[in-house]
């Protein structure tokens, strides 16, 4: 896998020969005979982009946050400057009201986290790497640290509304989930009792989702699983069973000690709708009987196979379905995944966490019965990341940059559910949507 930066340039003498070909250049493009009254054909009309979806967003951009707020164009928030290669950016979160950004940083010394970049450690999984959660004002750009040490990789940050209206923050920390009331009146996180080896979290209303490791054996592996549990009663349900998994490391003298190397954390990915209806996951291994096979006929076309197994739940069922069957096989260190279910619930968005050398994705797939998966996959374009879903469900966004080799820049990408893309924004990252 080749990392990918980028710089657009474009020469004045490119500039002058586009001038040039507009303008009508007595001579140019007649051939011998022909009168100079005469007309060419006129060119086919420029494709119109397509209408992207409109609200509120963020992003990266030259070391800094940038948002669109209120359909003004967006601006810088952060005034950190932070280079490339010195800081590492966990996914920003919208606060409820749509006030403050909650995301981790890792940027010593200013966001200090795990590993330290002097001395250089080496042998270490991207799964362990931390930073400092922070979070800012739009309205003014006032940074507030409210923890040290959670992890920078997967969703582990997320905000709630309780009944009170008061808007809670919750993050997980070595394994622990715990949640705080910026500028409310609990301002010291407080440990959410009874959740232990939590993975990824994500609130939908006072219910948190979240991903965890069970039954841990001897070896130190255990299962990895999805549960929600609800925030008001405590009541805990499992949801799915995802595949065998080894529990995070646990934190040592304010570090993180490093695991058992043999058998590395793999997070499976997941997503839940804006609801908490419709659920999307990933698993190890192929479900032995998720749905009700059908009866065989001699015209029956044989069921595609895959090397990766995404199911789905929704409408209340507990029969998983099977979705994105029949993907391409990839290398095992590049077969890492994001999915991500539209706010209605009525598309799954599927892409690679890191980009490859080739296109690969993303995808998409209505969640109604009998849909089949679209390949969105764009020529000459790598897109990665977690797909960003607008808040009217018309498209999700991506980090993508060119197939090319060399420095490149990155772009905001947008993928729309007609099948269509096109930019959002330019020399920008990790693009996220208030909701």
């Amino acid at each position: 896998m080749n990392t990918r930066r980028l710089t657009v340039l474009i020469s004045t003498g490119l500039l002058a020969l586009v001038a040039l070909a507009g303008c009508a250049v007595p001579g140019l493009g007649q051939s011998a005979g022909t009168s100079s009254n005469s007309t060419a054909p006129a060119p086919p009309p420029p494709t119109a982009l397509p209408t992207l979806p409109s609200g509120d967003y963020a992003f990266i951009r030259n070391g800094d946050i940038w948002a669109r707020t209120g359909g003004a164009p967006p601006h810088a928030i952060t005034q950190l400057h932070l280079s490339a290669t010195g800081a590492t950016w966990g996914p920003l979160i919208w606060s409820p009201d749509h006030t403050l950004l909650a995301f981790v940083l890792r940027a010593p010394p200013l966001a200090p986290g795990y590993p330290p970049l002097v001395p250089a450690t080496t042998a270490v999984q991207p799964a362990q790497y931390t930073g400092s959660l922070f979070t800012v004002a739009l309205a003014d750009g006032k940074l507030s640290l409210i923890a040290g040490d959670v992890p920078l990789l997967g969703q582990h940050v997320a905000w709630y509304t309780d009944s009170a209206n008061a808007q809670h923050l919750v993050f997980t920390h070595a394994g622990t989930v715990a949640q705080v009331q910026p500028g409310g009146t609990t301002t010291t996180p407080e440990s959410i009792a009874g959740l232990q080896s939590v993975w990824e979290i994500a609130a939908r209303g006072t219910t948190l989702f979240y991903s965890t490791i069970q039954r841990i054996n001897s070896s130190g592996t255990g299962t990895a699983e999805l549960h929600a549990i609800d925030l008001t009663t405590q009541k805990d349900r499992l949801i799915a069973s995802l595949g065998a998994a080894t529990p995070p490391p646990s934190l040592c003298n304010g570090v993180l000690c490093l695991p058992d190397t043999t058998t590395p954390y793999v997070p499976y990915p997941w997503s839940v709708s804006s609801d908490g209806s419709v659920i999307a996951y990933q698993t190890a291994s192929a479900l032995a009987t998720p749905h009700p096979a059908p009866k065989a006929t001699a015209t029956a076309t044989p069921a595609p196979t895959t090397p990766y197994h995404f199911y789905l739940l929704s409408g209340g069922s507990t029969t998983p379905e099977p979705i994105f069957t029949g993907l391409t096989a990839l290398a095992a260190a590049e077969a890492n995944f994001r999915l991500a279910v539209a706010p209605n619930g009525q598309y799954v968005a599927l892409a690679l966490a890191q980009p490859i050398d080739a296109p690969y994705g993303p995808f998409l797939q209505a969640t109604t019965a009998g849909s089949a998966a679209q390949d969105l996959a764009t020529q000459g374009t790598l897109a990665s990341g977690t797909p960003a879903w607008s808040p009217t469900s018309q498209g999700f966004s991506l980090t993508a940059i060119p197939a090319a080799s060399g420095v490149q820049t990155p772009a905001i990408q947008t993928y729309l559910t007609s099948g269509v893309s096109a930019p959002q924004e330019q020399n920008a990252t990790a693009l996220v949507w208030g909701q």
